[in-house]
């Protein structure tokens, strides 16, 4: 997409990824990904690490190698945990 983007218009495309939580909560629906880790806390550590290792930062770097000059944007979902958190007030 990102060539394809660059081929069209010349310019250099936005580097875009998301954080480890948010793919993890699309992944998994964000309600799961916190009341599962809540009574094993390493399910969710271990599924950020798996996503971070092996889908964002090969990702990422795919994306540096192929457009050099391009800006960079990462996306995140802010404030999810406090809003399904049945423990913040």
């Amino acid at each position: 997409m990102q060539s394809l983007f660059r081929d069209l218009t010349g310019i250099e495309p936005t580097l875009s990824f998301c954080a480890p939580f948010t793919l993890a909560a699309n992944l998994i629906g964000s309600s799961d990904c916190c009341w599962r880790s809540m009574p094993n806390p390493t399910l969710l550590a271990e599924l950020l690490d798996r996503v971070t290792e092996q889908v964002l930062a090969p990702w990422i770097f795919y994306q540096k190698k192929a457009f050099p000059r391009a800006t960079k944007s990462a996306a995140q979902t802010h404030g999810i945990y406090t809003v399904i958190n049945p423990f913040h007030s």
